[in-house]
């Protein structure tokens, strides 16, 4: 659909792929150091004993602003991946091309995760993480290389949210799993819109035509629906179904 979701296909091989077989094309070795699997040993190698994959779920990729230097073009393959270890109530990102940092801790407080799910993230540093067992969204900030907490919404109005995306001006779209439709919201947490007729929506991503990276320039949002059977293409303003893709996928249920 667009650029960045190549790039977390990618990225999603890169650092929880177990399978063999792949039919994607491998970026070039000067981008990735020839690791294109991330498996325990070379977490190990990076974090030592701090941490294990352990129910690796949402992923998401962004090029920060704030690392970006416009007068090097040698930059420009710098991206920063963030990766939730939902069993461990953390978010796995890398500070820099060749270190990584660990955010959270399993809880219900500050900096803490309940079965977390769904992320996303904006050049900008915001990142949004779909707390599902805490009922909520939880906003954090990367300025520079670390994580940091901002707030968390939508707590009095979500049940189970699955996931999450932004568009540029602070739009969100949450798929919630338990209310059964995708609940449209603003950064400080109020609820814009709710679109129902969705059972057990997962998966969501947007399209807006004022992303720099985007690929389709259409307004448009991505829903996983039916517990994984069903793909829905949405209009992003209204949510008018646009078209439907049977996937004959079956899913973990995890």
């Amino acid at each position: 659909m667009k650029k960045v979701s190549i790039i977390l296909v990618i990225v999603l091989v890169s650092l929880f792929g177990k399978q063999k077989e792949t039919t994607l094309l491998y970026p070039p070795f000067g981008h990735t150091w020839g690791i294109h699997r991330g498996t325990e040993g070379k977490l190990d190698m990076i974090l030592g004993n701090v941490t294990d994959f352990d129910n690796p779920q949402g992923l998401a990729a962004v090029k920060l602003k704030s690392w970006d230097d416009p007068d090097n073009s040698d930059d420009d393959d710098e991206i920063t991946c963030f990766g939730v270890n939902a069993n461990r109530g953390q978010i796995i990102y890398n500070t820099s091309m060749s270190s990584l940092g660990i955010y959270g801790e399993i809880g219900d407080g500050v900096g803490q995760f309940r079965q977390p799910r769904g992320i996303c993230a904006t050049s900008d540093g915001d990142v949004y993480v779909a707390d599902m067992g805490n009922n909520r969204i939880v906003h954090l900030r990367m300025p520079k290389k670390e994580l940091k907490w901002v707030k968390s919404i939508g707590d009095t109005f979500l049940i189970a949210p699955f996931d999450v995306t932004v568009v540029p001006g602070g739009t969100l779209y949450v798929s919630d799993a338990e209310r059964n439709s995708i609940v449209v919201m603003d950064t400080s947490g109020s609820v814009l819109d709710e679109w129902e007729g969705f059972y057990f929506p997962r998966g969501i991503d947007a399209d807006a035509s004022s992303m720099r990276w985007s690929g389709a320039k259409q307004n448009i949002v991505v829903v996983v629906d039916s517990a994984g059977k069903k793909i829905s293409l949405l209009d992003r303003v209204d949510g008018y179904l646009r078209a439907v893709s049977y996937t004959h996928l079956t899913l973990p249920t995890n």
